[in-house]
């Protein structure tokens, strides 16, 4: 009865270091002839080359890791064996650095949906009742010296992050019309009020925020407007998005790099925050952020950093880790004060 051949492979030096040459001798006995060696040396599944006689064959790993070199060995009776020793790989060579495209607030989640119709409304104090008050707000109106002169003002406390699409003002009858121009709108985000649109500015009474974690909206009417005659205001248009219990994100858009001269992948891209600048006495203590899976090389990957404070400034640090335990060179973005 026919016996399999008995292949022998032998990888030297073993561990390798990444790059260096790995030596591949291989043969084989059997109780007739060996008829033909073939040969896959970085155990990839896919076969190298083929030989009719035992031999050397040379090879340079590119990536760290453990791998197995196959050789398969056919005899002259058909018959077939395989060997798939391990090879350790070593790798000393820093990965390329990351590259960093932009630091931006991320895109909002949907949003919940509107409210329902006539999401807000407030009566002047002077004026009689006319709509009830949504309770859903809390709002208060209030005087103010703007300069010289003083100015009735209302101010409405936003929920969690909501956009406000118009601001309708209704006159109680026979207090004629109130203009497009008469009002002035600006939200508080931070301590301070922002965005704000002046008088003479609100087009068709309406102005569309941008979205603020916090805040308040205040609509101000300048001394000489009639707000004793104004019968309510309404925001309209009115979205709330979801809280997210991380925090919103910002969005860091890096470039994914290569490894041991462009011949591998790194294995992962971490990024970490502080705020103060980052270097590489400090990367430790920063706060981490993440460790992604890269995509292929030279792939854009946008990365959703959680954590940050809104109208806090902060600075961000990404560096790649590959297959040996090698972190590479930082590369920094910031300062960035998210908004949201």
């Amino acid at each position: 009865v026919p016996l399999p051949p008995v292949p022998w492979l032998l990888a030297t030096p073993n561990p390798v270091h990444v790059l260096d040459t790995l030596r591949l001798e291989f043969g084989g006995r059997d109780d007739g002839e060996v008829m033909l060696y073939k040969l896959d040396a970085d155990g990839n599944g896919t076969w190298d080359a083929e030989f009719t006689a035992s031999g050397v064959h040379t090879w340079s790993p590119s990536c760290a890791g453990r791998f197995n070199p196959r050789l398969r060995v056919v005899d002259d009776d058909g018959l077939e064996a395989e060997v798939a020793p391990p090879v350790d790989v070593l790798d000393a060579i820093l990965p390329d650095p990351v590259a960093i495209l932009s630091l931006t607030d991320a895109p909002l989640p949907p949003p919940l949906g509107p409210l329902s119709a006539g999401e807000f409304s407030s009566q002047h104090p002077l004026a009689p009742a006319a709509n009830a008050v949504d309770g859903n707000y809390a709002s208060f109106w209030s005087s103010e010296m703007v300069g010289e002169t003083r100015a009735e003002q209302l101010v409405v406390d936003l929920p969690y992050r909501t956009v406000v699409g118009a601001v309708r003002l209704s006159p109680r009858a026979g207090f004629g019309s109130l203009l497009p121009g008469d009002f002035e709108l600006a939200y508080e985000a931070g301590g301070a009020w922002v965005g704000v649109v002046p008088r003479g500015a609100a087009t068709g009474l309406s102005r569309k925020f941008d979205p603020v974690t916090t805040a308040r909206l205040r609509v101000r009417f300048p001394h000489n407007v009639p707000v004793s005659g104004l019968r309510e205001v309404q925001l309209a248009e009115v979205d709330v998005f979801p809280a997210d219990p991380r925090g919103y994100p910002v969005l860091l858009a890096v470039v994914v790099p290569s490894d041991n001269l462009g011949r591998c992948r790194v294995q992962a891209i971490e990024v970490r925050f502080s705020t103060s600048p980052i270097t590489e006495a400090t990367w430790v203590a920063a706060t981490w952020a993440g460790t992604w899976l890269p995509d292929p090389t030279g792939a854009t990957m946008r990365l959703e950093v959680h954590g940050l404070t809104p109208g806090t400034t902060y600075y961000l640090a990404a560096s790649a880790w590959d297959h040996g335990g090698n972190r590479g060179p930082l590369r920094t973005a910031g300062p960035f004060t998210p908004a949201q």
